[in-house]
């Protein structure tokens, strides 16, 4: 479903893309999952998975989105939180 994106780049890892964030981007510029699909060359299955949170870009489809959606990473992503269980 969602494996054939390539491995996660060592900037993605630390990086979680806001799936709403990436809708609303694409709604601004009124654009559809169809034609943001076709701008990146990302199956359109897989923008439905990213904006339902199911998957994670890799840095390379994120470089994608961004310039699909002439917006930076930090626009459509949040920083992935500690879960390590580590006391601040």
């Amino acid at each position: 479903m969602c494996g054939h994106d390539g491995p996660v780049a060592a900037p993605m890892r630390d990086l979680v893309l806001r799936a709403g964030a990436l809708r609303d981007r694409r709604l601004a510029l009124e654009m559809t999952q169809r034609e943001l699909s076709a701008r990146t060359k990302l199956a359109p299955s897989f923008i439905k998975y990213l904006e339902n949170g199911v998957c994670q870009p890799s840095d390379v489809s994120l470089r994608k989105l961004c310039r699909a959606l002439e917006c930076t990473p930090e626009d459509i992503t949040s920083p992935k939180p500690d879960v390590s269980g580590s006391a601040a």
